[in-house]
């Protein structure tokens, strides 16, 4: 992940030959200028031509709310936010969308496995408040040194509650 801006796992989407449940797609390169936004704006232009919310965002690079509707469709999105690793180490940020597919799971603990030595929140239960987007954030702790650590963390205490309250009802 060291050379990509950000990673999607596709989840539970309408399959094509190119985007398959469970893919991880690594995008823009480090270096490069582009921001996070128009590469998720570029990748939503060649694999989705024709969602609604791509035209009012098109020319708003708001990476945070992009990503957010990438969520909605199934996505885990992550930012490589790094900088200056030297100065300030490697940083990443996933954001969740509500539910997840075993596939993604899989892929979404390995991503997290070559994110050693990366400080990396996690953000689920995303919503839109006052404009932007907000949710619970897990962030690196005592307990959660590692990025596979936090995801674990996550799988086993949050996405299994959801499956839970889902067979309750």
């Amino acid at each position: 992940m060291d050379e990509y801006r950000l990673a999607l796992i596709c989840g539970n989407i309408e399959e094509t030959d190119k985007l398959k449940d469970g893919m991880t797609i690594k995008l823009g390169k480090l270096g490069i200028e582009d921001l996070h936004g128009a590469i998720l704006l570029d990748f939503a232009e060649q694999h989705y031509p024709n969602i609604p919310w791509l035209e009012r965002y098109r020319n708003s690079y708001h990476a945070e709310v992009i990503a957010y509707f990438y969520t909605l469709m199934g996505y885990i999105v992550f930012f490589n936010t790094t900088k200056e690793n030297k100065k300030y180490g490697n940083n990443g940020l996933f954001m969740m969308p509500r539910k997840i597919t075993p596939k993604q799971e899989a892929s979404l603990q390995k991503l997290a496995s070559e994110l050693n030595g990366y400080d990396v929140d996690l953000v689920y239960h995303l919503h839109v408040a006052d404009g932007l987007v907000d949710g619970e954030v897990i962030s690196k702790s005592k307990n959660l040194k590692t990025p596979s650590q936090l995801v674990s963390h996550y799988l086993s205490n949050f996405v299994q509650k959801e499956e839970e309250n889902c067979k309750k009802l």
